[in-house]
C-alpha cells in the first residue's frame, strides 16, 4: 500500500488524479505545514469501519455485495384456492 501526498491545491485541480491514487493507498490532502484530509478508496474505507452493509446499502450497489437469500417454500402448489361464499 502506497501512501501518496498532495497539496490542496493539486487535490482541487486534479481530482482525478487523487482518485486513481486512493486504489493503491491513501492520498494525503496538505495545507502548507500539515495534512489536512485523507482520501481513501471505500472498501479500504469499509475495512477499517468494519462497515456492515444495510439494506440501503444494498439496494444502491447491489452487485457490490454477496447476499445469500433463500426463501423458504410454501408447498408444491403455487397457489390455493379459497372460498369466499362461506
Amino acid at each position: 500500500m502506497a501512501a501518496t501526498t498532495v497539496s490542496m491545491e493539486e487535490f482541487q485541480h486534479n481530482a482525478d488524479r487523487v482518485d486513481e491514487a486512493s486504489v493503491n493507498g491513501p492520498v494525503f490532502v496538505t495545507r502548507p505545514g500539515r495534512k489536512t484530509l485523507v482520501v481513501l478508496d471505500v472498501e479500504e474505507y469499509r475495512k477499517l469501519t468494519g462497515h456492515q452493509p444495510n439494506i440501503v446499502d444494498l439496494l444502491a450497489n447491489p452487485e457490490g455485495y454477496d447476499v445469500e437469500f433463500d426463501p423458504p417454500r410454501m408447498g408444491t402448489e403455487p397457489y390455493r384456492t379459497v372460498d369466499l361464499f362461506d
